[in-house]
């Protein structure tokens, strides 16, 4: 078996404009429209990589109302770096509020001194403005909320890097929002995509070849620096990527955040049966392994047919009325050729010669027509079917036949000067084993 493999990368263009200066402790997601009770809250983030920060100095202040001070909730006010605070009203419920399963462990806990932000908490049908406050006179973050969600869900902001602007901030995608967590409508920093996994041709015959055609995708934010693709013949069907059933695997690097990477790669001489592929992707620090694999399948097939196995031996395409339009086949073949599911085409439309068996045997003649009235002229025909084939053109025409896998057995393009275009004679093959296309191996039939 040869692999062969080629790769192209498909760009994006996308810019991404980070301001300078930011603070490191920012406001990242408020929930002003939750279940009825004391269940609004207000997420902070630090943003910085090694700084720790006391909380217990800064201040939230809501609208117009005073300031509210943060307080210790039983955790401390110390929040670490690249870590989320969720601040509650005063009076709610840790050991039995909604979001006691919710947050994780490692986000820092905290309240207000006051039992509403403001002064009877959160507006939900009007957009209002918050600021957080380092210290008096300084507010070192703002942001106004609109107030368009439904019960129960948050604002996020969509970057954390990015500004407080209304499009940098979303509604949340999860019920609750996402006290402590990333936040919901935020791009993945890191996400490779196993985004495409096909073969073609559609009909591979016994011997051939199979093109997989694989696509991975830069999901996330960051360009991925380096990342291994992997491609997998399931050979026990269990869906489960395996070492030893690894047939491709290559490392790249450098994909730029909406851009693709194509492989093409190539299995030969196909024996026939059903094949499983997984492809699989995978880079450090991954924030989503749910889109890593991806499967698909295909089936190479018996080539029980070869081209010429059978032939169109003789063509009535202009019959004197009544008499219908037929077509002669024949089984130059040793063996008896099932005709189910063949089709015969021109140049307009393709038709199926019989959705049941039909068996030619080794060579004899078949005579399919639409019209069964054929049979009271000719009654000595063996083996006769009726088919709504093509209408055949008196000017000339295409005529292929293939068997029931697509496979080509005998095509040609007749003319009139062929013979067989008046006098209700047929276009007759002189030799069954000359070229179908050979103008020379035609002629006029000498009975009508």
């Amino acid at each position: 078996m040869r692999l062969n493999y080629a790769l192209l990368f498909l760009f994006s263009l996308s810019a991404y404009i980070f301001p300078q200066g930011e603070p490191d402790i920012i406001l990242s997601e408020v929930m002003f429209y939750p279940a009825s009770g004391n269940n609004e809250f207000i997420e902070l983030y630090n943003q910085s990589e090694t700084e720790y920060i006391n909380l217990a100095s800064f201040t939230l202040k809501y609208y117009t109302s005073n300031p509210d001070s943060i307080k210790d909730a039983g955790y401390g006010t110390v929040l670490p770096p690249r870590s989320y605070a969720v601040i509650f009203e005063g009076d709610y419920s840790l050991d039995s509020g909604i979001y006691k399963n919710l947050i994780p462990s490692e986000a820092l806990i905290l309240k207000i001194k006051d039992n509403s932000f403001g002064t009877n908490g959160m507006a939900n049908t009007t957009s209002r403005v918050l600021y957080l406050i380092r210290s008096p006179g300084d507010s070192s973050q703002v942001y106004t909320y609109s107030a368009n969600n439904q019960l129960s869900f948050s604002d996020e902001k969509i970057l954390l890097s990015g500004d407080n602007t209304s499009g940098n901030w979303g509604n949340s995608l999860h019920l609750n929002g996402t006290p402590g967590y990333k936040n919901s409508i935020s791009p993945k920093m890191l996400d490779v995509e196993a985004n495409l996994l096909t073969v073609t041709p559609s009909l591979i015959l016994s011997g051939g070849t199979a093109t997989v055609n694989m696509k991975v995708v830069n999901r996330g934010f960051n360009n991925l620096a380096a990342y291994n693709v992997q491609l997998f013949s399931d050979a026990n069907k269990d869906s489960v990527p395996v070492q030893q059933e690894m047939i491709f695997e290559d490392d790249f690097a450098n994909l730029p955040p909406g851009d693709s990477l194509i492989l093409v790669f190539e299995i030969e001489n196909l024996q026939p049966g059903t094949y499983y592929l997984i492809l699989k992707v995978s880079t450090i620090g991954d924030e989503d392994s749910t889109n890593n694999i991806r499967f698909s399948s295909f089936t190479v097939q018996e080539s029980y047919n070869e081209y010429n196995d059978l032939v169109i031996n003789e063509i009535m395409y202009a019959p004197v009325s009544p008499m219908p339009e037929w077509i002669e086949l024949f089984n130059r073949t040793g063996h008896t050729i099932n005709l189910k599911k063949f089709t015969i085409s021109d140049n307009n439309s393709t038709a199926y010669l019989s959705g049941k068996d039909v068996l030619l045997p080794s060579e004899e003649f078949a005579v399919i027509s639409k019209d069964s009235s054929l049979l009271n002229s000719f009654p000595g025909i063996t083996y006769f079917y009726t088919a709504n084939f093509p209408a055949l053109n008196n000017t000339g025409d295409a005529l292929v036949i293939k068997d029931s896998l697509g496979v080509v057995l005998d095509s040609l393009y007749y003319s009139p000067s062929w013979g067989g275009a008046a006098g209700g004679v047929s276009l007759e093959r002189i030799s069954v084993n000359s070229a179908s296309q050979d103008s020379s191996n035609w002629g006029s039939s000498r009975s009508p």
